[in-house]
């Protein structure tokens, strides 16, 4: 019989003039068949019912594998199908079979990866009708490397071969089988096949033509072109209609006067779109005269801005009344770049859509359930692996306990063997520096909690990995794992929330997870049936079910109808558009670039065909396929085409638009354009609805536009959004009130009194939000065990104060240690406190090694410095970590409110050094501090740093329990433990203390000043202090106060503390960081993503620092005012 090819271009009723030749010489009593492409039966079948009425054997719908799989179930040759998993399976047991032959791919068949290339270089060989001993008989004489190649892959692909044939049907075989078949049986007799939607034909699928018409049967294909002559983007046409006529002549096969269409019946209602299609391919193109109307392009200065505008484009297109939902494709070059902008966008704009994707299985959580086990048993019993299984939400734990585990895990820095140990599982620090110490001694409730969920985790695994090591059979590890699922009751947990979904209408997301979970129950089986006997490590187990099911993906149904579609414009199906949206068109997307080589690369394909042996397409005739496909998506639409752009990515990287640009300016100089890269794109273009004209508000509340303010009186109207809106008005004007919770909700969280540091006050005074937050709502940075520069700074504390109470053991103390004991004291502590620190674990043991030299180095020179420090005074220090409180050596300082309430003050002082004179006991508070944190008079005063100054008013009020004399005060410093090496052997003396001069306030009493430098003489090494010749204190170089002004200074440090503790008592909350000259608390605040505090729009709490004599004289005024009240 003949084979007949109708030609035309898009647009001119291909497929309808199929449809309707079917329906006719179906009324004539002959039976008709339409092939087309797998992703267009469904379409096609619809068409024909629509057209017909019906389906029945003598007029239908099929593509080429169906078809196949049809006569081979009638010819009683249809076995078992063979999934992407199994096939995986059987070529990796192939591949065993005939190891020992392997040169070239011995080690890469066991490499990740290989079995996918493989299977689809198998794939492509049966698709172009090549046979193993095809390439078996390949050689080239010049080229050995390649013939070893051939050679080698030929024998896999025979393994492979036997394997599947032995008891199973390959889909990629079922071509070869229908070509023989339709020769073999007169079902194809007298038939007339029409073929469809293809523009390129594999060799499986030539020979399939080729034996319909030998079988009888006549044949009409449909090529979307003028004719066979027209080359450029339609090249991949032209050579399929050689290919199909020469195929004819070789074989005998008549070949009938092709049928031409030319009436472009799609394009009717729109000139310009019939305009593009003519000329698109056409150099040079003639261009259209007039200005545009149903194509337009937008130019967008983001990915997210042309996502929105696009959205708007369709809320106005489909409220014009002449479009639905369904009239409407958005098609991307790159679907995966604007997967996620369409699902978060669209919604906004209140827009139902349908996005086209196969969605891969690796990332499924059910999947990554089965990875991460795999690699547990594989690889033991990593925190990692073990975090992300517990995430999956199929171990067993609920997500609270998930969490909870997972921050015990990361705080404790756990590794391997610690989850197999309970009581190395349990041994942690409450901080990165303490000692090591038991958790569960002193947090019983917390360690037998987390010590309940480790157990309910890691039992069930501990038996799977028990049962994988009794046998390497496939057969029993399969067993084990599904023991495994049992226990964790996996089938249960899956069909709830099955389920679940359900109940909320998640039809999609159902039916996505019940897939899966039939996947994961196939993977088992087919395990059984292709390796059942086989005895195969956990690793090369992993390698074969990745490379399964990596082929594996699942196809979204539309869940609706009414709904915009979203595809790839390389692969998705789409037909009867009036609105056509092409986004992304950038030159890496438009046209696609072709894929990376596979196992063969294009040289080595010219090779093969140069022997006769023509694979799939190369690189540069996939190029060519890409471009056709292109104008094909372009000329879809029957009403308008809407093109897009943007000019930058994500991450703000430039991109450049496709050569498809500068084609449809040449075509349409009068092209409908919007360009928004200099200037913020106008609201009419971005707003559609209620929505999206709130989402546009917020992203432009500071705009001054007539459309910003008219957008602002409609919601400060609108009874939905009303609250909204003054809400937002306060946040953008930062008028938050100044108690931003209620005094109840203030004391339900406090108590009715206050007690904590003087550092939470502090807190307060620099952002009363970020104590709310820390305090109110104890919310609290995830605690991860690693060493920030803060963290060394601890160290150095602890370590200080370890070695400071072994100098108090040493006669005479720090007067009378030496450089040599300093040396050997910093020595012993250092290296002590590392052998049962827990942060030991946080080093290898080389920089375990540098640290602790460090260190020791840093200790050493501090205590010299120290040791100076007291050898040049009269000073001596009499406590070390001195705690003031209920239970401490002082009692806290409590604070009176004239409500009735008490602030109750605690804390700990590092050092107190006092010195005895007359009746009276001198003391000075001294506080090490890391980094360059220096004394300033004005921020006491501001309520900003108070630890100090409540430290010398605990000791003043509270002395008498350290002794029976009147303590007096002489000074509060602030002394800096260095964070870096000392290098002092090149320094002289005086230099060495001046790096680690104090920085505080002492009392103004030149007796005292040389009770703690006598060798004072100008400025001070060690004070902030400066004699004159004459023997007095300079009062501008140095910081001094009276006995007076420091009572006057305490007693304004109560009043300040008071009047914090009562605001913060009242509901104060409010998100107003201080500003204090340079310093800014919100730089290293973990809140900053809470409060959104913009210093662009909202306001800092400004306090300007104050001269030391202005806060002097401040504090006299109050003392005054004080006393005329």
């Amino acid at each position: 019989m003949a084979l007949t090819i109708l030609y035309g271009e898009a647009g001119t009723g291909k497929s309808e003039y199929c449809l309707d030749a079917m329906c006719a010489l179906h009324k004539q009593g002959t039976s008709t068949l339409l092939l087309v492409p797998e992703q267009f039966s469904h379409m096609a079948e619809m068409a024909l019912v629509r057209k017909n009425g019906y389906i029945s054997d003598d007029i239908k719908v099929s593509s080429f594998k169906r078809l196949a799989h049809k006569l081979m179930e009638k010819k009683g040759l249809l076995r078992q199908n063979i999934s992407a998993i199994g096939k995986s399976m059987l070529l990796a047991k192939a591949i065993l079979s005939v190891s020992s032959d392997l040169t070239m791919y011995r080690r890469a068949a066991e490499k990740p990866g290989f079995i996918s290339s493989m299977l689809e270089f198998i794939a492509d060989c049966k698709r172009s009708a090549v046979l193993p001993e095809n390439l078996a008989s390949v050689t080239v004489s010049n080229n050995a490397y390649f013939s070893l190649k051939i050679k080698e892959l030929s024998l896999l692909y025979e393994a492979y071969h036997r394997a599947v044939d032995a008891s199973y049907t390959d889909s990629e075989d079922a071509l070869m089988h229908l070509s023989k078949l339709a020769i073999e049986d007169d079902y194809f007799r007298g038939m007339v096949i029409f073929i469809d939607e293809f523009f390129r034909f594999t060799q499986a699928e030539m020979d399939c033509i080729c034996a319909f018409c030998l079988a009888g049967a006549e044949v009409y294909i449909s090529l979307g072109t003028k004719n066979a002559q027209i080359t450029g983007v339609f090249e991949p046409v032209k050579k399929t209609a050689e290919q199909l006529l020469s195929m004819a002549r070789q074989n005998g096969i008549e070949v009938a006067s092709p049928v031409y269409l030319s009436e472009k019946h799609r394009f009717a209602a729109s000139c310009e779109l019939a305009h593009f299609e003519a000329e698109y391919h056409q150099h040079p193109p003639r261009v259209y005269e007039d200005a545009t109307k149903d194509i337009s392009l937008f130019i967008a200065p983001d990915l997210y801005t042309e996502v929105q505008a696009l959205a708007a484009a369709i809320c106005r297109e489909v409220a014009k009344g002449n479009l639905h939902y369904r009239d409407v494709a958005v098609v991307a070059g790159n679907q995966e770049l604007y997967r996620d902008l369409i699902k978060t966008v669209f919604p906004i704009y209140n827009i139902p859509v349908f996005i086209d994707e196969k969605k891969s299985l690796l990332s499924h959580p059910i999947i990554v359930m089965l990875f991460s086990l795999l690699d547990l048993m594989a690889n033991g019993f990593e925190t990692e692996t073990i975090l992300a299984y517990c995430k999956t939400g199929y171990s067993g734990l609920t997500q609270s306990e998930t969490d909870t585990l997972e921050n015990f895990a990361l705080a404790g820095r756990l590794r391997r063997d610690d989850w197999l140990d309970e009581t190395r599982f349990l041994q942690r620090a409450d901080s990165i520096f303490n000692k090591t110490e038991d958790y569960e001694a002193s947090h019983a409730e917390d360690a037998a909690y987390v010590l309940g969920l480790r157990t309910k985790l890691i039992t069930p695994l501990l038996a799977l990995r028990s049962a994988l090591r009794e046998s390497q059979r496939v057969t029993d590890r399969v067993a084990a794992f599904v023991d495994f699922f049992e226990e964790i009751s996996l089938y249960q947990v899956v069909q709830a929330e099955v389920d679940g979904m359900q109940n909320r209408g998640d039809h999609q997301k159902a039916r996505m997870l019940g897939e899966v979970y039939n996947l994961l129950i196939q993977l088992f089986d087919e395990l059984v049936l292709c390796l059942g006997e086989e005895k195969i490590g956990m690793e090369r187990l992993t390698t074969i079910i990745s490379a399964g099911l990596s082929q594996c993906e699942i196809s979204t149904i539309p869940p609706g109808y009414d709904q915009v579609f979203f595809g790839d414009v390389n692969r998705s199906v789409i037909k009867n558009v009036k609105a056509l949206f092409v986004i992304g068109v950038n030159d890496t997307a438009f046209p696609a670039p072709p894929p990376q080589d596979g196992i063969l690369h294009d040289e080595e394909r010219r090779l093969l065909a140069e022997k006769g042996l023509r694979l799939g397409p190369d690189g540069q005739t996939i190029a060519l396929h890409n471009q056709y496909v292109v104008y094909n998506a372009l000329t879809i639409s029957s009403g308008s085409l809407y093109i897009s752009y943007a000019i930058a990515d994500h991450e703000g990287k430039a991109l450049r638009p496709a050569s498809l640009i500068g084609r449809l300016n040449k075509i349409f100089p009068r092209l409908a354009v919007s360009d928004h890269i200099q200037e913020e794109p106008e609201a009419e273009q971005m707003v559609a609805g209620k929505a999206s004209a709130w989402q546009y508000l917020l992203e432009h509340f500071h705009s001054d536009t007539p459309a910003v303010s008219a957008l602002k009186r409609f919601f400060s109207q609108d009874a939905a959004y009303q609250n909204q809106y003054h809400a937002l008005v306060r946040l953008a004007d930062n008028r938050e009130p100044k108690s931003s919770i209620s005094e109840k909700l203030a004391r339900a969280l406090y108590g009715q009194g206050l007690r904590g540091s003087v550092s939470q006050l502090e807190k307060y005074s620099n952002c009363p939000f970020s104590y709310f937050m820390h305090y109110g709502l104890r919310a609290k940075e995830r605690k991860i065990l690693k060493i920030d520069a803060p963290d060394i700074g601890t160290l150095l504390h602890n370590l200080i104060e370890i070695a400071s109470r072994r100098i108090e053991t040493i006669e005479g103390g720090y007067k009378a240690l030496d450089d040599a004991q300093a040396t050997q004291i910093a020595r012993e502590v250092v290296t002590e406190y590392f052998s049962e620190a827990f942060i030991a674990r946080l080093y290898s043991e080389k920089r375990l090694a540098a640290l602790i030299r460090r260190l020791q180095n840093q200790v050493a020179k501090m205590l010299m410095v120290i040791a100076r420090h007291v050898a040049q005074g009269e000073f001596e220090p009499c406590a070390f970590e001195v705690a003031f409180s209920e239970t401490g050596e002082l009692p806290p300082v409590t604070i009176q409110l004239p409500t009735g309430e008490t602030i109750t003050l605690t804390g700990r002082i590092d050092r107190i050094d006092m010195m005895k004179r007359d009746a009276s006991v001198y003391i000075k508070i001294i506080d090490y501090k890391t980094g360059n944190k220096s004394f300033k008079l004005s921020d006491v005063y501001n309520g900003l740093s108070l630890q100090l100054a409540v430290y010398l008013i605990s000791v003043v009020e509270g002395g008498a329990a350290l002794t029976d004399a009147k303590v007096m005060p002489a000074g509060m410093f602030y002394f800096r433990l260095a964070d870096r090496v000392v290098d002092s052997q090149h320094q002289t003396e005086n230099a060495l203390l001046k790096q680690f001069k104090m920085s505080g306030l002492l009392l103004k009493d030149v007796d005292i000043v040389k009770a703690m430098d006598r060798g004072i003489s100008g400025h001070s090494s060690i004070l902030p202090a400066y004699m004159k010749q004459d023997g007095s204190l300079s009062d501008s170089s140095g910081s001094y106060a009276t006995l007076e002004e420091f009572k006057k200074l305490s007693a304004h440090v109560k009043r300040t503390a008071g009047a914090i503790g009562r605001e913060i008592l009242h509901g104060g909350a409010s998100v107003s960081p201080c500003k204090n000259g340079g310093r800014l608390p919100c730089t290293y605040c973990p809140y900053h993503a809470v409060c959104a505090f913009d210093p662009e729009h909202d306001r800092y709490r400004v306090m300007p620092p104050l001269r030391d004599d202005a806060v002097w004289e401040m504090l006299n005024e109050t003392e005054k005012k004080d006393c005329n009240e």
